[in-house]
């Protein structure tokens, strides 16, 4: 409005006095503690209710993500530098929060692993607090700019989001999304981390696809009766509660490692590639997804594991192969039934999760009310080595298999 411009002030006031009929819809259609609850229902009270809604905002995004260059450390704020999976060399936007702070993203000398495994070598630097960022989309001005970006931990949110994950048979190198190569120096770290992402993944998807089926609009007979059927399970809210809490502590889990973007010469030789002459074998029992038959894959080699997990495809580093044959060669000694055994990486986690729960299982049948009348606790119980159908307590049965 212009200085000179003369106003009515009355008519300023009936402006300002005068009813909204949107204003009175909306009155009428949501009343206070509605929308109160609505406001406290999408507020984050917790650390945890922070980290799911940036979980469930990185996974709509990606693969919108960016890595930070090697060489940022020594480069100045306007020159910080950063790589997406489209794009390489871009710039945060100089308004945004890391465009004016960006040492939040980087690793301070605290963060950084000085006393690494014995043999292994990296330039790349081995810590548990890598970041990447998650943006909403770049701007293309004079240069190439991250605009609405939220920082993530690095390989928590690639091994539970990345659309492709390839491993090496160690499990110590995996790549994300033939770009992002994570080394993981330390025994077992890299495998127990992507076990973790895969059963969550896993998890994740089955919440989404049981509440989408909930809200299906066009319900048949058969799918009501599905649904009768499946009563026993737990309710979608308490799920819920469940994955969020596991998902905020895989978030917080603390691994040592490093990441690397790769380039166009790494991918050349980071795959072994399908060799006709050579058969590769196939995982079974699957502890990534239980009942998923694995198969080669006809580019890079290795096996499928999951729809999006190839193992044994990725080629070994001198250091990789050596902590490889070390474990495969030393001793393994089960936590749960004490087994001392030689078992490569995949071998164990296997052992854990099939050998001890199924024999657990075949320890402790249920019982025929004959029995149950005589000793409640005897189980029914079939020997393999003497062939021959027995009832026996729990630890009957344990001293019949020393006994063999």
């Amino acid at each position: 409005m212009s200085s000179w411009e003369i106003v009515d002030e009355r008519t300023m006031e009936e402006e300002d006095a005068a009813i909204d009929i949107r204003d009175i819809e909306f009155r009428m259609t949501n009343d206070a503690s509605r929308i109160q609850a609505l406001i406290a229902g999408t507020t984050t009270s917790s650390g945890r209710d922070l980290v799911i809604l940036k979980l469930v905002l990185c996974r709509a995004l990606y693969p919108q993500i960016a890595v930070a260059d090697e060489f940022n450390h020594c480069k100045t704020v306007s020159e910080q530098l950063y790589h997406t999976w489209s794009k390489p060399f871009v710039f945060l936007h100089p308004t945004s929060y890391f465009g004016k702070q960006p040492r939040l993203l980087q690793l301070t000398e605290a963060d950084i692993q000085t006393d690494a495994p014995h043999g292994y070598k990296s330039k790349m630097p081995l810590s548990s607090n890598h970041q990447i960022l998650c943006y909403l989309s770049l701007l293309e001005t004079t240069k190439p700019y991250i605009v609405n970006s939220m920082r993530m931990p690095a390989a928590q949110t690639l091994l539970l989001l990345a659309h492709s994950i390839d491993t090496n048979m160690g499990f110590s190198r995996i790549v994300s999304d033939s770009w992002l190569l994570l080394e993981f120096p330390y025994p077992e770290n890299g495998l127990n981390l992507l076990l973790k992402a895969t059963k969550l993944r896993h998890k994740w998807n089955a919440l989404i696809n049981r509440r989408l089926s909930d809200a299906n609009p066009e319900k048949s007979v058969e799918s009501e009766l599905a649904k009768c059927q499946t009563k026993t399970q737990k309710p979608y809210e308490e799920l819920q509660h469940e994955l969020s809490c596991e998902l905020s502590s895989y978030m917080n889990t603390e691994v040592y490692y490093t990441i690397k973007r790769l380039l166009p010469g790494d991918l050349k030789v980071m795959y072994y590639g399908m060799d006709p002459e050579v058969a590769h074998p196939s995982v079974d029992p699957n502890p990534f997804e239980e009942g998923f038959q694995s198969y080669p894959n006809e580019k890079k080699g290795g096996v499928h594991v999951t729809d999006n997990i190839i193992y044994n495809c990725v080629v070994d580093s001198d250091w990789s192969y050596t902590a490889y044959q070390e474990i495969y060669n030393s001793p393994w000694t089960c936590p749960d039934c004490s087994l001392c055994v030689c078992l490569s990486p995949l071998e164990r986690i296997q052992h854990k999760i099939f050998m001890c729960s199924s024999r657990s299982i075949r320890v402790a049948p249920e019982s025929s009310e004959v029995q149950k009348l005589s000793n409640p606790n005897a189980k029914k119980y079939h020997c393999d080595k003497c062939n021959e159908e027995l009832h026996l307590t729990p630890v009957e049965i344990l001293k019949h298999r020393k006994k063999l």
